[in-house]
């Protein structure tokens, strides 16, 4: 047809209605049933001709650059140039075959995409994606897309994926530039779930990843599947009850994405979120985390974060993290690299409030190197249970505490700060038993620490001070003078909030600033 009634400009308009399709490509499978498709395409000469314009612009001006160079050569040669220029001063990019490649191979249908321009809708009752990177049953019902040669338009969607349901909406922009140049995708997304699983998402991802490493005869075998039923029955896992170990989890550079996450129902390890709202953004091998809110089994949690993948030398983590009414024991199972940060939160048991920032370095097992870590925390809780280990045994036996089996804290508010490898706790009051006591020390990574408990209230009419110095298993005390007369302690009140504002500050620029 004419474009618009002008006969000089021609168009296509295709509509199709199927009951149902399949596509196959080796071992992934995608169909789609009940599906409406419309488009309409005409050709962009104008735009064409713009692009060419400005091609012949840069290559005159090229050839007063290089007058020796032949007009043919021009791109190859200037290219070339400003990629010696720029070596030496970039960082490699250690991850760059990790990027997901989009662009075309064949020239011909990019010459096309150049050419013609577009837009479209898409319906369809189920769709359904059967594929090793990613073995979970996956449908998607009731999906509309609107759609042009640069932007998707997914109008909304319902998901399920093994135990996870959601509802999605949003846009995918950069679709022609992508398929045409290889240049960057961008994505907003909005993301409803009913109910979402993240020990069976974390084991889907792992087994994927796995998959797509090795491939060879796993791929040979499962290509013997002639329908989604058959591939379905070969790859699908059972439901995960923990979180796999995840292997190093690259940042794509060549995709932004925000998503904006709103959960009604989630399971995390062995802990159950009743209600979780945030936002993650991605861009620049570095995945940000904003105002995540949870409700959980174990207590109510909030958090910011960032990951970064920038290269092998430049793997990093941060967080500004707070729990409020925090069952101890659940903490620990949530977030079992914590007790790298704080190793003391092992010898708790009850309900605490947390609040805890920092940064470290991981490796590419995704483990805290820990001379690097540097944070602050805030602990506090009452009616705490110290759990018995031989240093508290050896103390409560000198003591003559009424319980020595159940050593209860009536109260506990602790400070500590970690650089360099070691961990600082600044002067906090313990009530236990018939005691009230004054301590502080440092703390390293290997566990040796150096300690000293003032006694300030006791049965003895006297105060005496104890240091404690070694670690769990090769440790040594001695009574001597108190450091602290009284409840009135040194104060870092403001240095631990100054710095989690500071870090806080920091997690929101991670998008842009470096380590």
């Amino acid at each position: 047809l004419p474009y618009r009634g002008n006969i000089s400009i021609p168009s296509i308009v295709l509509s199709s209605a199927t009951e149902r399709i399949m596509a196959r490509q080796g071992v992934h499978f995608l169909s789609l049933s009940k599906g409406e498709f419309n488009v309409n395409a005409h050709i962009n000469d104008g735009e064409l001709k713009v692009r060419n314009q400005r091609m012949a612009q840069l290559m005159d001006s090229l050839q007063i650059m290089y007058p020796q160079i032949q007009r043919d050569s021009l791109m190859r040669y200037w290219i070339s140039q400003r990629a010696h220029n720029r070596k030496g001063s970039l960082t490699p990019d250690d991850f760059a075959q990790e990027d997901y490649n989009f662009m075309l191979n064949d020239k011909g249908i990019i010459r096309l995409l150049n050419r013609w321009d577009g837009d479209g809708y898409m319906s369809a009752a189920t769709i359904r994606v059967s594929t090793p990177a990613f073995p979970l049953r996956t449908r998607a019902s009731g999906s509309k897309v609107s759609f042009n040669l640069n932007e998707l338009r997914i109008e909304e969607s319902s998901i399920l994926s093994g135990r996870t349901s959601f509802r999605t909406s949003g846009s995918i922009k950069g679709i022609k530039g992508a398929l045409t140049r290889g240049s960057r995708l961008t994505a907003e997304l909005n993301i409803d779930a009913d109910s979402l699983n993240f020990n069976e998402i974390a084991q889907a991802l792992s087994v994927g990843s796995e998959f797509l490493e090795k491939q060879g005869a796993a791929a040979d075998s499962l290509m013997r599947a002639s329908s989604e039923e058959e591939m379905e029955k070969m790859i699908t896992i059972e439901g995960a009850d923990t979180i796999a170990k995840m292997p190093l989890l690259i940042i794509p550079k060549n995709i932004e994405a925000k998503l904006n996450l709103n959960v009604g129902y989630g399971v995390y390890s062995s802990i159950i979120l009743n209600g979780a709202k945030g936002k993650l953004v991605s861009k620049n091998r570095c995945l940000q985390i904003s105002d995540f809110i949870a409700s959980t089994s174990a207590g109510e949690m909030e958090l910011d974060a960032f990951y970064r993948t920038k290269s092998k030398k430049d793997l990093n983590v941060g967080f500004d993290l707070q729990f409020k009414d925090m069952d101890m024991g659940k903490f620990i199972k949530l977030y079992p690299n914590i007790d790298s940060l704080l190793p003391m939160l092992k010898s708790f048991e009850g309900i605490i409030n947390c609040q805890m920032a920092a940064t470290s370095q991981i490796d590419t097992n995704m483990n805290f190197i820990l001379p690097t870590i540097e944070g602050v925390a805030r602990i506090k809780g009452d009616s705490l249970v110290l759990l018995d280990g031989e240093t508290f045994a050896e103390i409560a036996k000198m003591m003559k505490f009424k319980n020595r089996q159940r050593n209860l804290v009536d109260s506990i508010a602790v400070e500590v700060a970690i650089k360099d490898g070691k961990i600082e706790v600044f002067p906090f009051i313990m009530k236990m038993d018939r005691y009230s006591t004054a301590i502080s020390g440092v703390q390293d990574m290997d566990m040796n620490f150096s300690y000293h408990i003032s006694v300030l209230k006791s049965p003895i009419p006297m105060r005496l001070g104890i240091d404690i110095t070694g670690n769990m298993d090769d440790f040594k005390f001695k009574i001597g003078k108190a450091k602290y007369k009284d409840t009135n302690l040194p104060v870092h009140t403001s240095f631990i909030d100054s710095t989690r504002l500071s870090l806080k500050e920091y997690i929101k620029k991670s998008l842009t600033t470096g380590m």
